[in-house]
């Protein structure tokens, strides 16, 4: 039965060909016909002299090291990073500290204790097992995003560093033999380790110890990397369509824009942009949400647009289609629409796996400005000048369309499932959705309240993919959420893996405007797997002008479970604030306190408490006020 739901899942994310394919594909991994396609540490060639590649390179960027002008910015992070990693400690995800050497040991899971066995095919290993653990922590030094940081010390700091660089370029390639362990078993993972290398190599044009030898040599890594990519692309097409196949798309386009010596660069340069076109269109929606249901992972994607925005611009003659543009446009206005100006945070909304591919500005994780102000730039805007957008190559143009918020703000993001309210102090944003592609978290109606830039009532993120089953269910479950759970149940059923059962789905939701207040209603069908029919109906009052929310929630159900009204404060007792519930009969109802806890990124939690209200009822009704600005 379990195998069923499973397939079922995976056939209304893929469809009947994506699941078939997935199937075919692990077949052949596993009976070993899949490895003939990838060869074992292939034998070293030579394909361009690197005194030609420096007088022909195609255009980047920037030049290289001796042409660089970004400008003057802070570097205390990136130098931070640099000196702790010479003392051989690491940082992961943006959070975690681990001690690995310098150089590192790029086959240790630091979390696990585990070490792989390069002498092992790609197709042979495991993305998880118990004894090896969670495979992200193997992989995250070798995406080499940690290279920006070593090069922004070379530029502001005036260090050179290319020695250190190449070193640790070598010392990976020295230990990951071409096809072997476990750094070739994402292709994802490949795509942004080729992206950071090529920074690197185009920065380091003229640096001494770049010789022919180790030139040949990191061309070969190169290539066999992204023929590697190009033959797994399918995988990624039918049994994965989400920012894998755009990231290793992009990749491809990138490979055979600047290095059109390979013998397949012009296959790569036509595929990659067909493929990533293609999936601009798929992947973000009309209303600029887009389909993993993940802030972070939506700034993945800025991450390639800007990219790809910078190649197009330099290397194609025709102009960006205008149904890309505006599909652009659409996404940075749908994330901006979102950001709190003053920190550049965004609602710890999905799936948050750490992910930031390049590291060209000294913000912190949760700030989304660098990248979003780059697409701005990139799409003709004005915004505030960062480090990452004159790495990438863009400055002010010349005539500029202001980004610009005007409050209060009603949004309705429909094919996101996102409801926000923006005012001069706060923002209510409201989560009602349906799915096209797998959900990342059982999170419907879930409700995200900000107060002075403080994110007072959020979503506890998503701590690990890969855990025990108590923390997989508390993060990516309902019992994380500001929403109503049945006695404890998740509004869907967990299956394995990233599979959800019995998907939630969105019946009404819209915005309306009252003489007093903005007024959000929302319905959706949940709990299938509890009982058939149930229904959880969320109305929001947030009164004009005044700090404070009026929530009520309805659920129809035919069970004896206790309706619960979560909630996950930014602390608790919180100074200043008064919150108060009733149910269906107005008898009051007192907060019953239970532990919780927050991931602000992969693999780092901490213990904060949270409480909820319970009745028997169908109804709550709870009034919520920040009392020292306003009584409702």
């Amino acid at each position: 039965m379990s195998f069923f739901k499973t397939a079922v899942s995976l056939w209304r994310s893929l469809g009947w060909r994506g699941l078939l394919f997935r199937l075919r594909y692990e077949l052949s991994r596993r009976s070993g016909l899949l490895r003939f396609r990838f060869p074992f540490n292939p034998p070293l060639r030579r394909y361009i002299a690197l005194e030609a590649w420096r007088a022909e390179r195609p255009a980047f960027f920037f030049s290289s090291r001796e042409q660089v002008e970004v400008g003057s910015f802070s570097f205390a992070r990136a130098e931070a990073l640099v000196r702790a990693a010479r003392s051989g400690r690491w940082l992961f995800f943006s959070g975690l500290w681990f001690e690995l050497g310098y150089p590192p040991d790029w086959l240790l899971n630091p979390l696990s204790g585990f070490r792989y066995d390069v002498k092992r095919h790609w197709t042979r290993v495991s993305d998880f097992s118990e004894e090896a653990g969670d495979i992200k922590f193997v992989w995250e030094l070798s995406r080499f995003s940690w290279l920006g940081a070593f090069i922004r010390c070379d530029y502001h700091g005036g260090q050179d560093l290319g020695e250190e660089v190449f070193s640790l370029l070598d010392n990976w390639m020295d230990t990951n033999p071409l096809n072997a362990g476990p750094q070739y078993r994402c292709s994802q993972e490949i795509a942004v380790r080729v992206m950071n290398w090529t920074l690197a190599l185009y920065y380091y044009t003229w640096h001494p110890m770049l010789t022919q030898d180790r030139f040949d040599r990191i061309l070969h890594y190169l290539y066999w990397q992204l023929d590697h990519i190009e033959k797994n692309l399918d995988f990624s097409r039918h049994a994965v369509r989400n920012n894998h196949l755009m990231a290793e798309s992009l990749c491809l386009y990138v490979g055979g824009v600047l290095f059109p010596f390979f013998s397949r660069a012009s296959i790569w340069r036509k595929l990659g942009k067909e493929q990533f076109e293609k999936e601009i269109l798929y992947q973000i929606a009309e209303d600029g949400s887009y389909l993993q249901h993940s802030h972070n992972y939506h700034r993945v994607v800025v991450h390639l647009l800007c990219w790809y925005l910078r190649l197009h611009e330099l290397h194609e003659k025709e102009t960006l289609p205008n149904n890309l543009r505006h599909r652009m446009e659409k996404t940075l206005d749908f994330l901006l629409s979102f950001m709190d100006e003053s920190s550049g945070r965004l609602p710890q909304y999905g799936a948050n796996d750490g992910a930031l591919f390049f590291q060209l500005a000294d913000a912190e994780y949760s700030d989304f400005r660098p990248q979003l102000y780059a697409l701005a730039m990139a799409l003709g805007r004005s915004a505030p000048q960062t480090e990452e957008a004159a790495w990438l190559g863009f400055r002010q143009p010349e005539f500029l369309k202001d980004i610009e918020f005007s409050l209060p703000s009603l949004r309705a993001f429909r094919q996101g499932g996102l409801y926000l309210l923006r005012e001069k102090d706060s923002m209510t944003v409201l989560r009602c959705a349906s799915f096209r592609h797998r959900p990342a978290q059982a999170d419907n109606l879930h409700l995200d309240i900000w107060f002075r830039g403080q994110n007072v009532f959020g979503d506890a993120g998503s701590y690990l993919y890969h855990t025990d089953e108590n923390r997989i269910l508390y993060f990516n479950g309902t019992l994380s959420h500001n929403t109503i759970s049945l006695g404890g149940e998740s509004q869907m059923q967990k299956g394995p893996r990233f599979v959800w059962h019995h998907w939630t789905r969105a019946l009404r939701a819209h915005w309306r405007e009252e003489e007093d207040a903005f007024v959000f209603e929302g319905e959706i069908a949940a709990f299938a797997h509890v009982h058939k029919g149930i229904r959880h109906f969320r109305r929001l009052r947030k009164f004009k002008e005044k700090t404070c929310w009026e929530i009520e929630d309805v659920v129809e159900h035919r069970t004896s479970l206790p309706l619960r009204q979560l909630w996950h404060p930014l602390s608790w007792p919180m100074s200043g604030w008064e919150i108060s519930a009733e149910d269906a009969e107005g008898k009051p109802l007192r907060p019953v306190e239970t532990v919780g806890w927050y991931a602000p990124t992969y693999g780092l939690e901490h213990a904060r408490k949270a409480f909820y209200f319970e009745t028997h009822t169908f109804r709550i009704k709870t009034l919520l006020f920040f009392e020292e600005e306003s009584i409702c």
